[in-house]
C-alpha cells in the first residue's frame, strides 16, 4: 500500500513538473515571438517614415527651386505667363506637401528628420524591452532545467536548456 502511495505521489509530482516545464517553454516561445514582432514593427515603421521624409524632402526641394525661379522672374520683370505658371506649380507642390502631411500627421508637428530619429529611437526601445524580457525568460527556463528535482525530470522528458542570443549574455 505504501509503495502504491509513493508511486502515485511520484506520478502526480512528475506530471506537475512536466506541466511547469512545458509552461516555461511556452512562455519562452511567446517572448521570442514578441521580439520578432517588435523587430518587424520597427522595420515597417522606419520604412514608412523614411518614405514620408524622402517624399517631404523631395517636394520641399522642388518648392525651393520654384521659389528661386519665381524670384528671378519677379526681379527681371519676366513675362506674366511664366510667373503665373510658376505660381500654379508652386501651389500644386504645396498641396502635395499637405497631402504628405495628412498621410503622416506627425510631420505637421515636427521636423521630418527629428521625427525619423524619434521613431527609430522609440521602436528600438520596444525591441530592447522585448529582448530583455526574452533573455529573462531564457534565464528562468534554464534555471528550471538545472535545479533539483526539475533538472532530473527535464532530462527525462527531453527539455534542454536554451542558448542566449548572440551578444545577450
Amino acid at each position: 500500500m505504501m509503495t502504491f502511495f509513493v508511486i502515485l505521489c511520484l506520478g502526480f509530482f512528475s506530471r506537475h513538473v512536466y506541466n511547469e516545464l512545458r509552461d516555461e517553454e511556452h512562455l519562452l516561445h511567446i517572448a521570442h515571438g514578441k521580439v520578432e514582432v517588435e523587430m518587424q514593427r520597427r522595420q515597417d515603421a522606419v520604412t514608412r517614415c523614411r518614405r514620408a521624409v524622402e517624399r517631404y524632402r523631395e517636394i520641399e526641394g522642388r518648392i525651393h527651386g520654384h521659389l528661386i525661379t519665381l524670384g528671378g522672374l519677379t526681379r527681371s520683370r519676366g513675362n506674366n505667363t511664366a510667373r503665373s505658371r510658376e505660381k500654379n506649380e508652386l501651389l500644386e507642390l504645396m498641396r502635395e506637401l499637405e497631402m504628405v502631411k495628412e498621410h503622416y500627421p506627425a510631420l505637421k508637428a515636427k521636423d521630418p528628420y527629428a521625427l525619423l530619429m524619434e521613431i527609430i529611437q522609440e521602436s528600438g526601445g520596444r525591441v530592447t524591452r522585448e529582448r530583455l524580457n526574452y533573455n529573462e525568460r531564457v534565464y528562468e527556463y534554464n534555471v528550471m532545467c538545472r535545479i533539483f528535482p526539475y533538472g532530473i525530470f527535464a532530462w527525462i522528458f527531453g527539455f534542454r536548456e536554451e542558448h542566449f542570443p548572440a551578444g545577450a549574455q
